[in-house]
This record gives C-alpha cells, structure tokens and sequence, in this order.
C-alpha cells in the first residue's frame, strides 16, 4: 500500500497543485488548473485516472488557508472523497511558511508553495486532522465579516460626527457618553445646530420615541444656555448627512443581526454560551462562527492558544523577553472575547474577583484583562466539551484541582533543579548579567542541605 501527497497553492482563480511519494520524490510535477467548475472535475478526474492505475495508492491532499479562496477546491476534494480512498483538509500557511524557512527554500513560487505544502504533510501527518466535519456555521463566516465592518463603520461615523457636534450642538453630546441612541439620531435630523433646537418646542419633541416631556424641556433650556459657536449651512448639511448614514446603518445592524440570529436559532451551544454572565447572544454566535469544532481541540490550552491568548516568553542564554501575549491567529474571536471579559468584569462576579485579585497583586489592567479572557475560554471550553451550561461550582472544583497540580509540578521542578553534575566555575567566561545572577543566589545547587529535600519530599507526599 503505497501513499501519494497533494499539496494545492491557491491563488485568485487558479491554484497550482503537485503530487509526491512518502519519500518526498516528485510524482507529478506542478501543474495549473482553473477555478472554475472544469477545472475541479479535471482535478477529481486526474485522481481517479492515477488510483486507476494502481488501487493500492492513498492520496492526501492539502489546501493552503487563503482568505477563503480555498474553499470551492476543499468542496470539490471533499465531493471526491465519496469515491476515492482520499483525504483532505485546509493547512495552515504559518505552519507551512516556517516549513519553507526550515527547508532553506531560498526562491518561492506557487509551484514551491505547492512543493512545500505537500512535503509538509509528509513531514507532519501524524499532526494533521483529515476529512474534518464541515463546520456547522462556515457559510455565516463572510456574513460575520460584513456586519462587524458595517459596525466599524457606525463608529467611524460617529467619531467624525463627534468634533462637529462639540461645536455646533454640543447639548446633545452629553446624552452621548455610551454611544449615540436611535432618539438622539432623530432628534438630529430635525435640529442638526444648537441654534436649531433652542427654537424648537416641547410638543414637537416629544412626538419623537422616547423623548419625555421632561427631557425635552432639558433639551430645549441647554441648547438655549450653549447654542454652540458653528451654525452654517455647511455644518447642519454635514450633520443631517452623517446622521442620516448612521441611522441607515444602524437598520442594516439590526438586519444582520436577525439574520444571523435566525441562522443559528436551533443551535444548543448558543443557550450554553449565554448561560455564562455577560455573554450575549451575538458575542455567542461571533466566537462559534470564529472557532472551528471542539473536538479538535485536546484541552483548554489548545483552544486559548488557537484564539492567541497563550502567552509568550523567550529566554536563550542571559537574555530573555518580557511574557506577553501572542495575539496569533484570527483577531475576530479575540475581540469578541475581550467585549465579553469587559462586560464580565462589571457583571460576573466570578470574572471581577479574578480581576480584582490581579490588580491588588500589581499587576497592569490589561494584563489583568488578559488574564480573565484566559479564564473565559476554558470555560466556554469547558462548556461546549461537556454540554453544560455554566456552574460556578464546577469551576471551583476545577480551579482547586489545577491549583494541586500546578503546586505538584512546581514542587517537582524544584526536585529536578536540585540535580547539578558540576559546581559552579567562578573561571567560567560568562557574561556580567549572568555573574550578578549568580551572586544573588544563596548557595550553588549542589550544596543545598538535606534538610531542603526532605521539605521537598514532605510536600510531595502531602500532595500525593
């Protein structure tokens, strides 16, 4: 039984595809094929022609994750996989990129690209997940796209709006702190200038939704006390036109917001999601849409890592870096998380006393926010691995248990460093950083006393 690796570089409308033996010997050299509906059955038809040939071949295909661009060509193998002893997937280019490095691949090109991602899977196959399940909600991700864009550009609007507000109606600036509500948009459009809106009278305000008698009348003196120093055409033009855009923009929200809603609406994993406080039904459905299925995840560590909360730290020789945190990977889900860990912080208070425990310690704001973000991922781990929805008290349980552990592991870290096969050479030509670090330890390894060990072994057995 014999094994054959195609590995597929995509690029806008085409994709150039080789093949390869296990011992890395070209079987068919790069060739270019179409995206189009002639071109994938050409391909399926060349794999069926060489399995044809001998049908004791496995193939392993592969396509380089390319902003989408890949998904006709994974659809087609996958269509292909019904009829021949074939697998495929989506690789990831990072993994491949460094694939190419490593290979001192000095000139690259889509055929080498091609080259690289089939000798990757070779290189890696026992890594690598084949005929994954089509992921639930793949086809809402470039929906998810366009309502975060049209999202970003309400804010921008409103951040343009803002300098000109501050100068020609800035009463309504003060009902603004958290944003612009749908009244105060409409109130614009009627009286985009504070000159505007001192004429304007109590009845005619308050035949605008959710505009009180009371508030009106605040309006209406405010605006009276500070007309604003801008009121020219130009400036009311400006106004009603970018109010006019952000309330057309915030109706196209709420379309996409049903949409996706009703999209995923009997799906159970939202319910779970939302059963974790300061979670809402959307930042549910963003982090689903945004994180492939549970299962290929081993633990919650992989699942942190996969969004780029894991946290980073170099040491090689005396020099070492600061630990910070990644932030690989796909940025969406990471935003998301970071909105829920805000809204976590003022509502969850299993979230805030985290927080809370960190800052007391010293420990800067965002460093203590990454630190929650951590923490709500392997819970919305735990969550989705288990099927249940979220109960403070299996994460007590949980945390107490990996509060032994981590003590365990430290005290056996402890143990293994205590091993040393020289004394410390004062002749040895290290560098003035590593001198001082030396100085400041008490005593050299191998002479700390048997009473320390014994402590170390008394913790263990307490442990175990």
């Amino acid at each position: 039984m014999s094994e054959q690796f195609i590995g597929i570089d995509v690029s806008k409308g085409y994709a150039d595809i080789v093949v390869l033996d296990s011992a890395h010997k070209i079987i068919q050299k790069s060739f270019r094929l179409d995206d189009t509906s002639n071109g994938h059955e050409r391909l399926k038809s060349l794999i069926s022609n060489w399995y044809a040939q001998d049908e004791s071949i496995t193939f392993y295909a592969a396509v380089e994750s390319t902003g989408g661009l890949e998904n006709n060509w994974l659809a087609a193998l996958r269509d292909a996989t019904k009829k021949l002893p074939l697998y495929c997937m989506r690789v990831n280019p990072k993994g491949v990129a460094q694939y190419i490095k490593a290979g001192l691949m000095r000139t690259v090109t889509d055929g080498v690209s091609a080259f690289a991602i089939a000798a990757y899977q070779i290189a890696h196959k026992h890594k690598l997940r084949y005929n994954e399940p089509v992921h639930p909600f793949e086809h809402l991700r470039p929906t998810w796209s366009t309502y975060t864009l049209v999202k970003k550009q309400r804010q921008q609007l409103y951040n343009n709006l803002h300098p000109i507000l501050y100068t020609a109606n800035p009463t309504i600036l003060t009902y603004c702190r958290k944003g612009m509500p749908q009244w105060a948009c409409k109130v614009l459009l009627k009286y985009p200038t504070g000159q505007l809106l001192a004429r304007a009278t109590v009845a005619k305000l308050t035949a605008i939704p959710y505009v009180s008698a009371e508030r009106a009348e605040a309006l209406i003196k405010s605006a009276k006390r500070e007309t604003g120093s801008r009121h020219d055409i130009a400036t009311k033009s400006s106004i009603e036109l970018i109010v006019n855009q952000m309330y057309n923009i915030d109706k196209t929200i709420c379309s996409f917001e049903s949409l996706l809603q009703a999209s995923v609406s009997d799906n159970s994993d939202i319910k779970l999601l939302t059963s974790f406080k300061g979670m809402g039904i959307m930042s549910a459905i963003g982090l689903l849409i945004n994180m492939p299925s549970i299962t290929m995840f081993d633990d919650s560590s992989k699942l942190a890592a996969f969004w780029g909360l894991h946290p980073v730290f170099k040491q090689s020789g005396d020099g070492q870096s600061v630990s910070r945190m990644s932030k690989s990977g796909r940025i969406q889900p990471r935003s998301i998380l970071y909105m829920v860990t805000l809204a976590s912080i003022v509502h969850n208070p299993l979230i805030r006393a985290l927080y809370k425990k960190k800052i007391v310690t010293g420990m800067k704001n965002n460093a203590a926010i990454g630190v929650c973000m951590h923490k709500i991922a392997r819970i919305v781990y735990g969550m989705l691995k288990n099927k249940k929805a979220f109960d403070e008290s299996i994460d007590k349980k949980n945390s107490e248990k990996k509060h032994q552990i981590d003590k365990l592991e430290m005290v056996k870290r402890q143990r293994k460093e205590l091993i040393r096969f020289q004394d410390r050479d004062p002749a040895a030509p290290i560098s003035k950083r590593e001198r001082k670090k030396r100085a400041t330890e008490e005593k050299p390894q191998d002479e700390i006393s048997s009473n320390t060990r014994s402590e170390t072994n008394v913790a263990l057995c307490e442990i175990i």
